[in-house]
């Protein structure tokens, strides 16, 4: 069966510390039909050297572009109208991917991409780079199946981080894209 696209999108600014890693996140996954889209936002750190330099190692997987500084949501932005994926995964420049993680999610899916519905995942934040499971703080999570309103979800301090999501693109230009005016 022939896998479907899934672009990882990423927008960066002054990142550079994390951004190698969390590239390396993604061509590490285990589901092989990915693309990576970074938009760097202007980065004065060095980042677009360290992104450019996996461009050059991974032509065919990573594409990369500057853009002037106009904030994470026009990043995102950016980066969606340059994907081709039938699905969107975003991933901050400072966040990584389980190996597993696109594997695990893209099984939910039928492969169409006209899904009506988000595949998210746990979130966990780690103590040190090492990401060995003794170093996770997992979050909690409740049930997929319980239904709880917004106001109830927030009142329990649930959160779902944007990297958790894995969405049919479909969705996203339902939803109008990311508000860069935030």
């Amino acid at each position: 069966m022939n896998q479907p696209l899934v672009s990882v999108l990423m927008p960066s600014y002054n990142k550079a510390p994390y951004i190698g890693e969390a590239i390396e996140s993604v061509l590490c996954q285990t589901y092989r039909n990915l693309e990576l889209i970074v938009v760097d936002d202007a980065s004065t750190d060095g980042s677009w050297e360290v992104i450019q330099a996996y461009q050059k190692r991974f032509p065919y997987t990573i594409k990369a572009v500057q853009q002037p500084h106009s904030g994470g949501c026009a990043a995102r932005n950016k980066a969606f109208a340059l994907s081709s994926g039938k699905y969107i995964q975003y991933l901050d420049a400072d966040d990584i991917l389980d190996p597993e993680k696109i594997a695990a999610q893209m099984n939910v899916f039928t492969g169409t991409g006209e899904e009506d519905y988000v595949a998210n995942g746990k979130l966990a934040r780690f103590y040190t780079s090492d990401y060995r499971k003794e170093n996770l703080f997992w979050q909690p999570s409740l049930p997929a199946w319980e239904d709880i309103t917004n106001d109830e979800w927030l009142k329990l301090g649930w959160i779902s981080h944007i990297t958790c999501w894995l969405t049919p693109r479909r969705l996203i230009v339902l939803a109008g894209g990311w508000d860069e005016e935030l």
